[in-house]
C-alpha cells in the first residue's frame, strides 16, 4: 500500500530532512522474514542501500513488548491523538516506519477510535541519542554519530589494522553450489568465469550460455557477455559488473572497495578474466595469487582481507604467519595452536605421518612462529626425514586443491634450510574438457615455474594429456564442453553463438570469437592473442564498441586494454591520441565526476572500426596532422616522453623551466615531485634526484628552499653511500657500474667500475648496457620508451631485469648480471645465487636481498634500493599515471569515498569520546561486509543486500537492478507529475522481492540502482540447485521475471497503474546477474486509439 507516509518519508529522504533520524524499516514480524528490522544508507552515488538482520534462513518472529528499551518513553495512539499530534512529528523519534504508518492511518481515519486498541497500541519515544527501533532495542556503537556516518565509519576503521580482519573476520562464502573445491570456499564471482575451481568443472555448468551471449541491437555487450543499454557506454560510471563499459580509472581494480560502502559498484564488482578476486570488490593479479612463490608474491600486498594467503598462511613474505583451523591468518603474534602438541608428546597424539610432516614445513616456512615448533632448537629438515613418508623428499604445501582442484605443489624438505621455494606442480583429478570428461590416474609432474600461471586456466594441462598415460577420456559423460563449442546453438534471443573453433585448436578451450585479440590471452598457447587472422571477428554490434586501431590488424579491444601504457596496437593508437598526441589517460575526462570527454571519447572508439570497415585512411590522416604537436603546456619538462624525438624534454628548453613551488628541479631542469627524490628511482634523466645528488655542492635558491623543510638529500647521503663498487669508486662524484665498450665488463681489477656523475644521461652510453643512459635510450617495446629496467638482448630482445635474474641465461645479455657463466660445476646456479668477482665464493640467495654480501657490492648491482617498481615492463608506469591525473585535476571517482588520516584520526576520536558503551575493537571487523551494532546490548550485524548470515559471511543470490527512466519519452499527461515506479522480481508470477523508487521529471533523471533477492527458503534454495544442473530447464523455461510497474497517487490518495514494462530473467542460475534497463515510454501510451492493449 502507498500511504502518505510513505510519500512524505520518500519526499523528506530525497530532499535531507531526515539526515539526522534512524528510522527502521521491516519491523513486521508476523510473515517467515529472511530481512527484517532495516536501515538505508545513502551512499555516494545515490543509491538507499538496506542494511538489514538477514538470517541463513527464514525466521517467524514473535517480539511484541509492552515496554520500551534503552529509557525510550511509550505514548499510546490515544494520548497521541488527545494531543493532535501529527504523523510527521514522530518520524524524529527514531521508531519503526511500520508503527508511524499504523498512526497514521488512526490519525487521518479514525480507525481505531472505537475499539480499545486505541490504548493498547503505543509508540516509542528513543530519547537516549544513538537508540532507535521499535521497542527502542537498537543502539548504535557511537552515539554522536547518524546511520549513515556510523557506516562510512565503519567501513573505514578497517584501514586501521589489517591484521584484525583475520582475528576477528570471517572468509566470504557463497554456499548456493556446493561443489569440491579445495579448503577456501567459493566466492560467486567463482561461477560461470570461464575458470574451472570445483572438480569436474560443475562450476562452469552452463557457462556456454553468458560466455556467447548476444545483446540487442541497441545494447552494449560487457566483457563478460552481459548486456547494458547503449547510452550506458561510456557514461562516465561503471554498469558492467567487470567494469568493461569505460576507461579503466586509476583503481579499476578495486582497491578502494576495500574500506567502501558501496554495494553496486563493490559488491558487484567481477574481476578481469586473469585476475583474482578478494571477495570484496577487490582484485589482484592471478600472479599474486601465488603467494608462495616468494620471488614474486613481494611485488604485491595481495588482497587487503588476505583471501590469497587463507589456508596457506605460512607462505607469507612480509611477516610470519600461521595458519587457524578457519584458514585465516595469524599475523604477528606467537600462538599456540591446540591442534598440535608439544613435539615430545606429538606421537602419542592422534596426527598422522602426513600431517605432521605438514605441520614441520609449516613451521619452517613460519620461522617457527607456532608455539610448540621444535626447529629453533632441532634440525626440522632431519625431523623431516623421519616422519615423511615421500622417498623423494617432496612433502605438498599449500595443501592439495587450495589455488585449484587440479594442481598441488611441493617442497623439497631436504633443501628447506637453504632454500624455501616451491619444486614441483602436479596436475592431477577431473574435469571437463571439449567433448570429454578426463579423469587421471597419474599425475603430471613438472618444475614449478610461475610463468605458468600467466594464463588462469592452466589446469587445462589435462586435457592435453596423453590419455594412455595419464588418464582416461570419458566420451559418454554429461560432465564435458561441447565437442564443436556448441557452434550450432543459438542465444537466449534466438541469435546464432560467434565460435571460430581454429582459435584455441591445439589446446581445446572454448572462447567467443569476441575473445580473439580482445588484449587478453584466453588459450593457454596465447594463440588467440599472437595469431594473425586473415578476417577480423570483431563484427557486428561488438565491433563498433571496441577499439581495432584504425588499421587492419584485427585486434577487437576492450576498453580496458586501452590507455593503460600496455601497447597493443602498432600504430599507438590505444595508448596516445591518434597516435601521436596526448596519452589517453591525460584526456579521458569521463568519470563519475567529469564527463566531458565522454562523447569524445566515444567517436574514437567507433571511429577505429569505421577506419578497419572501410579503410577511411583520410580520419587518420586529419588527425594525426591536427594532434603532432598537440602536448598539454604542464607535460613540458617533467620528465615523460610525450612528442617525437622527445622534443618536450629536452635540456636546452628545459634549463629555461620554472618548476611549482612543491617540486624539486633536477640539474636537466626537469621538474619532479619531491617525494620522488631519493626514492631509489631516476626520475632525473641525468640521476641528480639520485646517485648524483650527492655530487651537488650548491643547491639553486628554489632546491635549497624546498629541501631545508624536506631534507630528502641527507637520505641518498646515507642511501648510497655502500652502493655496488663504492669500495672501488669516489661516490662524491663517481657512479659504480660496470664499463661499456671493454673486452670484458667484469674484470674490474683492468677496467674500473666508475664513472663521473656529469657523465649520467650525456647520451653516451658509458656503462654497460646503458646503465648510465636508462632515462634516455631509446627502445622499442612496441612503442618508444625509456630503456629503464630493461637490458638489451641479441635480435632485438628487450627483457626486464627481473627475468633476466630469474630466467634463463642469455648469451650477450646476462652474462655480466649474472654468474652461470663463471659455475663451471654447477654449484652455484640458482637464478639467485652469484659468483663474487673478488673471490670467487658462491653466495646463496644474494642476488637482489637487499644486503651487500660480496666484497664489490656486486651481488646488489641493477637492484632497486627499496620495493620494486610495481610495473617493471612499463618503466615509471605507476608515477606518469599519477601525473596525468593531476593535469587534469579530476580526482577520479571513488577516490573521494578514501579519508585522509587526519580526518579518520579526528572521527575516531569524537567516536570513542562519545561512546554509548565502549566499542571492542571487534566491532569493526565481525560483520565483514556489514556494520555492528548493539541489539538489547548484545553485538548484531546488519547486512547489504548482497550478504547474509548472522555475520554477513555468505553471498546472496541476487539481482543487481540499473534502471533510468527516459524522461524525454514521458507522454504529456504525466510529464509534470511525481511517480513512483515499483519494481517486483516474480516466480512464477508470485512476487518474491520488490523494490519502490520515485521519478520527479522535473528535477532529474538519474540511474536508480537496487537489488533484487532470490529467496533463500529451502525449498526455493533447492529448485535454484536442481535448475543449476538442468540444462533443458534453463533453455526452455523462465520463471522468474521482472515487473516495473509505473503507478500515481490520484485525488482521495488512490494509486492508479499505469503500465508495466517486463523483463524475463534467462540467467537466474548465476550468482549474480546485472539487469540495466532504461524504460522507454511506447509513443502510443496515453493515446487509447493506439493502445495494442
Amino acid at each position: 500500500m502507498w500511504n502518505w507516509i510513505s510519500l512524505l518519508l520518500l519526499y523528506k529522504l530525497n530532499f535531507g530532512d531526515v539526515h539526522c533520524n534512524i528510522i527502521l524499516y521491516n519491523t513486521d514480524y508476523s510473515q517467515p522474514n529472511e530481512k527484517f528490522d532495516c536501515l538505508y544508507f545513502l551512499s555516494e552515488d545515490g543509491q538507499n542501500i538496506p542494511f538489514c538482520q538477514r538470517p541463513d534462513a527464514p525466521q517467524r518472529l514473535n517480539r511484541n513488548s509492552a515496554q520500551c528499551e534503552n529509557e525510550g518513553e511509550a505514548y499510546s495512539f490515544r494520548s497521541l491523538l488527545s494531543k493532535h499530534t501529527n504523523p510527521s512529528d514522530l518520524l524524529s523519534w527514531n521508531s519503526s516506519i511500520e508503527m508511524v504508518d499504523m498512526y497514521a492511518n488512526v490519525f487521518y481515519n479514525h480507525s481505531f477510535m472505537r475499539t480499545n486498541l486505541s490504548d493498547v497500541l503505543f509508540i516509542c519515544k528513543c530519547i537516549k541519542p544513538g537508540t532507535f527501533g521499535k521497542y527502542c532495542e537498537y543502539e548504535l556503537p557511537a552515539s554522536n554519530l547518524s546511520f549513515g556516518e556510523t557506516v562510512i565509519h565503519e567501513y573505514r576503521a578497517k584501514q586501521a589494522n589489517q591484521q584484525d580482519i583475520q582475528r576477528y573476520g570471517k572468509i566470504l562464502c557463497y554456499n548456493t553450489l556446493n561443489c569440491s573445491s579445495g579448503k577456501l570456499c567459493l566466492d560467486w564471482r567463482n561461477i560461470n568465469d570461464g575458470k574451472q575451481q570445483c572438480s569436474d568443472g560443475l562450476d562452469e555448468e552452463n557457462w556456454d550460455k553468458l560466455e556467447f551471449n548476444e545483446c540487442e541491437d541497441d545494447e552494449f555487450r560487457c566483457g563478460n557477455g552481459m548486456c547494458i543499454p547503449l547510452e550506458f557506454w561510456l557514461d562516465g560510471d561503471y554498469d558492467c559488473m567487470d567494469w568493461t563499459d569505460e576507461l579503466p580509472f586509476d583503481d579499476y581494480n578495486g582497491d578502494v572497495c576495500r574500506f567502501a560502502p558501496n554495494p553496486m559498484l563493490c559488491d558487484e564488482h567481477i574481476c578481469q578474466h586473469d585476475w583474482f578476486s578478494c571477495g570484496d570488490g577487490q582484485c589482484i593479479h592471478g600472479l599474486f595469487r601465488i603467494a608462495f612463490d616468494s620471488d614474486f608474491s613481494h611485488y604485491s600486498p595481495g588482497c587487503y582481507n588476505k583471501r590469497h594467503l587463507n589456508y596457506m598462511c605460512e607462505v607469507n613474505t612480509s611477516r610470519p604467519a600461521w595458519t587457524l583451523e578457519s584458514g585465516l591468518c595469524l599475523i604477528g603474534q606467537p600462538y599456540n595452536d591446540s591442534r598440535y602438541p608439544p613435539w615430545n608428546m606429538m606421537e602419542s597424539s592422534r596426527l598422522s605421518s602426513e600431517e605432521i610432516c605438514e605441520y614441520l614445513l609449516r613451521c619452517i616456512l613460519s620461522d617457527n612462529f607456532e608455539a610448540d615448533c621444535p626447529c629453533q632448537s632441532r634440525n626440522c629438515t632431519e625431523l623431516m626425514m623421519d616422519v615423511c613418508l615421500s622417498n623423494d623428499g617432496l612433502v605438498s604445501y599449500p595443501p592439495a586443491g587450495l589455488i585449484n582442484p587440479n594442481l598441488a605443489f611441493y617442497y623439497d624438505y631436504r633443501q628447506l634450510s637453504t632454500d624455501r621455494r616451491v619444486k614441483i606442480m602436479e596436475f592431477s583429478g577431473s574435469l571437463k574438457c571439449q567433448g570429454y570428461h578426463f579423469q587421471s590416474h597419474t599425475p603430471i609432474r613438472e618444475k614449478y615455474s610461475i610463468r605458468r600461471f600467466l594464463n588462469p586456466r592452466i589446469y587445462h594441462t589435462l586435457c592435453m594429456a596423453n590419455t594412455s598415460n595419464t588418464g582416461f577420456q570419458n566420451f559418454t559423460s554429461p560432465l564435458k564442453f561441447d565437442k564443436f563449442c556448441w557452434n550450432e546453438s543459438l542465444t537466449f534471443n534466438g541469435r546464432p553463438y560467434r565460435v571460430n573453433s581454429e582459435v584455441c585448436q591445439n589446446t581445446g578451450e572454448c572462447i567467443s570469437q569476441y575473445r580473439i585479440r580482445d588484449g587478453h590471452d584466453d588459450c593457454i598457447n596465447e594463440q588467440d592473442e599472437n595469431t594473425y587472422f586473415n578476417v577480423s571477428y570483431c563484427t557486428g554490434n561488438v565491433g563498433k564498441h571496441r577499439f581495432q586501431c584504425f588499421n587492419s590488424e584485427h585486434q577487437c579491444l576492450m576498453l580496458s586494454s586501452i590507455g593503460t601504457n600496455r601497447y597493443k596496437c602498432s600504430n599507438n593508437y590505444d595508448v596516445l591520441w591518434y597516435g601521436n598526441g596526448l596519452s589517453l589517460s591525460q584526456i579521458s575526462k569521463c568519470s563519475k565526476k567529469t564527463t566531458s570527454d565522454c562523447a569524445r571519447l566515444k567517436e574514437y572508439v567507433i571511429q577505429s572500426s569505421q577506419a578497419t570497415l572501410f579503410n577511411n585512411l583520410s580520419i587518420v590522416n586529419e588527425r594525426e596532422d591536427m594532434t603532432a604537436e598537440l602536448v598539454h603546456f604542464r607535460l613540458y619538462c617533467d620528465t615523460f616522453w610525450h612528442l617525437p624525438h622527445q622534443l618536450d624534454e629536452l635540456t636546452s628548453s628545459c634549463k629555461h623551466w620554472i618548476c611549482s613551488e612543491d617540486q624539486y628541479q633536477c640539474q636537466t631542469g626537469q621538474c619532479i615531485d619531491i617525494d620522488w627524490v631519493c626514492d631509489g628511482e631516476w626520475d632525473c634523466s641525468d640521476a641528480s634526484d639520485e646517485e648524483a645528488m650527492i655530487g651537488i655542492k650548491n643547491f639553486s635558491d628554489h632546491n635549497a628552499r624546498l629541501l631545508k623543510s624536506n631534507p630528502r638529500h641527507e637520505d641518498c647521503k646515507k642511501k648510497y653511500a655502500s652502493r655496488p663498487f663504492s669500495s672501488l669508486c669516489n661516490t662524491e662524484y663517481q657512479l659504480g657500474c660496470y664499463k661499456a665498450e671493454v673486452s670484458n665488463p667484469s674484470n674490474v681489477t683492468t677496467y674500473t667500475p666508475c664513472i663521473n656523475y656529469t657523465q649520467i644521461g650525456d647520451n653516451v652510453e658509458d656503462c654497460y648496457q646503458g646503465y648510465d643512459e636508462k632515462n634516455t635510450i631509446v627502445v622499442m617495446n612496441t612503442v618508444e620508451t625509456m630503456l629503464g629496467f630493461h637490458l638489451r638482448c641479441p635480435d632485438n630482445d628487450l627483457r626486464p631485469y627481473l627475468s633476466v635474474i630469474n630466467g634463463p641465461m642469455v648469451n650477450n645479455c646476462t652474462e655480466t648480471v649474472r654468474s652461470d657463466y663463471r659455475d663451471v660445476n654447477g654449484t652455484c646456479s640458482e637464478p639467485k645465487d652469484i659468483i663474487c668477482l673478488g673471490d670467487n665464493s658462491c653466495r646463496r640467495n644474494a642476488r637482489c636481498n637487499g644486503s651487500t654480501e660480496c666484497l664489490y657490492g656486486e651481488d646488489e648491482y641493477w637492484c632497486p634500493l627499496s620495493n620494486p617498481p610495481s610495473n617493471l615492463l612499463q618503466y615509471r608506469y605507476e608515477k606518469e599515471k599519477s601525473k596525468g591525473s593531476v593535469i587534469i585535476d579530476t580526482p577520479y571517482y571513488p577516490f573521494d569515498i578514501l579519508i585522509e588520516l587526519k580526518e579518520k584520526q579526528t572521527l575516531e576520536t569524537n567516536i570513542n569520546s562519545v561512546a554509548a558503551k565502549p566499542i571492542p575493537l571487534s566491532a569493526y571487523y565481525v560483520c565483514n561486509r556489514g556494520v555492528f551494532v548493539h541489539y538489547y546490548g548484545d553485538p548484531v550485524c546488519l547486512c547489504p543486500p548482497a550478504y547474509y548470515g548472522q555475520w554477513c559471511e555468505f553471498f546472496s543470490d541476487r539481482i543487481s537492478i540499473i534502471a533510468r527512466v527516459d524522461i524525454k519519452t514521458l507522454p504529456k499527461i504525466i510529464s509534470n507529475t511525481t511517480f513512483k515506479v515499483r519494481t517486483n522480481l516474480l516466480f512464477n508470477d508470485q512476487v518474491i522481492d520488490y523494490q519502490e523508487f520515485t521519478v520527479v521529471p522535473t528535477i532529474d533523471n538519474p540511474k536508480h540502482k537496487f537489488y533484487l533477492l532470490y529467496s533463500r527458503a529451502n525449498h526455493m534454495r533447492e529448485h535454484k540447485r536442481k535448475r543449476y544442473f538442468n540444462r533443458t530447464d534453463i533453455v526452455n523455461n523462465h520463471p522468474y521475471c521482472v515487473h516495473f510497474d509505473v503507478l500515481t497517487l490520484e485525488n482521495e490518495d488512490r494509486l492508479k497503474e499505469l503500465g508495466s514494462w517486463h523483463y524475463p530473467i534467462y540467467f537466474d542460475y548465476l550468482p549474480s546477474f546485472r539487469l540495466a534497463v532504461v524504460l522507454k515510454f511506447p509513443t502510443w501510451f496515453g493515446n487509447t486509439t493506439y493502445n495494442p492493449c
